[in-house]
């Protein structure tokens, strides 16, 4: 852990909520860690399982807090408590990997205007074999606000703040449930935050989505995070501009979501809000959501069966009301 009575250069966030199967390697790759002095703040949401039997075991290496609040209102009590420069978190389910945090505070260090630094992640099946890698650097080189705008999934653990920069914008939203980091990122942006890649992978993810029952919440906040962003009245015109592009993009990608967790009502439902930010023609349109569908599967390696989704009534149904709006418009 940290140096004996010197002030922690990172502040390690893990907020749980009846993790007991997860934490104590969670815990264990922070521990592992070396070259940086960091303390450890978990933050148990009212863990009804042997999750604070576990962290009792580790009671003279991390700070131990209790509060029954949503995630938002534990990631910001972490921040208040936290006494390092830097913050960074990391789920009950995911872990660090090797170097983490030394290479990450090295940027920071080196680099005094910067204020975030992201990197890459992998997600683990059961088995521990690797199922994916992502190295989002690879398509998003550089990290602006129009950058962020692009990237609604995101995995926080991946990523280290100065602390500064996190109570100047409040911290995480509570409106915002499953949504928080992506509202976060985009308000540091906004304000003016800078941000660099680690171009390295630094976590490992024992998930690949939220349980089902959360899935329709967490999309619904992704959409009211970015109707949230396009009202703030000092957005610069050009990224203004990018409302319609930026809406298409993320609804089309929500309802592929929402289709892997079988929810095919709430997909198409998202596919006609989509329809209002369009730019091509309306067949153009219903072949970019296959398209875009089966190229969300394939850069995730999971199976898309086209025939799954165009033979199904709800597209059909889909397909029908969109020839009757084209037929209303008086437009193709």
């Amino acid at each position: 852990m940290g140096f004996a009575n010197v002030k922690p250069l990172v502040s390690v966030i893990i907020p749980v909520e009846r993790g007991d199967r997860y934490i104590e390697r969670a815990v264990t790759s922070v521990l592992q860690q070396k070259n940086c002095n960091y303390e450890i703040l978990v933050i148990d949401r009212g863990s009804s399982d042997r999750t604070s039997e576990i962290l009792a075991t580790y009671s003279e290496r991390l700070r131990y807090f209790r509060q029954q609040q949503g995630l938002a209102a534990a990631l910001n009590l972490g921040i208040t408590l936290a006494q390092g420069d830097l913050i960074t978190f990391l789920a009950a389910d995911e872990y660090y990997l090797p170097n983490k945090l030394v290479s990450q505070a090295a940027i920071f260090v080196r680099r005094n205007n910067i204020g975030m630094v992201d990197s890459g992640w992998q997600t683990i099946e059961a088995d521990e074999r690797e199922q994916l890698t992502v190295c989002p650097w690879q398509s998003i080189p550089k990290l602006d606000l129009e950058a962020w705008l692009a990237r609604s999934a995101l995995v926080p653990g991946t990523m280290m703040f100065r602390h500064e920069w996190l109570k100047y914008v409040g911290g995480f939203d509570e409106k915002f449930p499953g949504a928080e980091a992506w509202n976060l990122v985009l308000k540091l942006a906004l304000k003016g935050c800078q941000a660099e890649w680690l171009k390295q992978v630094t976590v490992g993810c024992q998930h690949k989505y939220p349980a089902i029952e959360n899935s329709l919440l967490q999309a619904n906040s992704v959409n009211a995070v970015l109707d949230d962003f396009f009202t703030q009245p000092d957005l610069p015109l050009t990224i203004r501009s990018l409302k319609n592009s930026v809406s298409y993009r993320t609804l089309v990608e929500l309802a592929w979501y929402l289709d892997c967790r079988g929810q095919r009502v709430e997909t198409m439902a998202y596919l006609k809000r989509a329809w209002s930010y369009r730019s091509a023609l309306a067949t153009e349109t219903v072949v970019d959501w296959i398209e875009s569908f089966a190229r969300h599967s394939r850069e995730r390696k999971l199976d898309f069966d086209v025939n799954s989704l165009t033979l199904a009534a709800e597209w059909q149904q889909l397909l029908k009301w969109t020839m009757e709006i084209t037929d209303k418009s008086g437009s193709n």
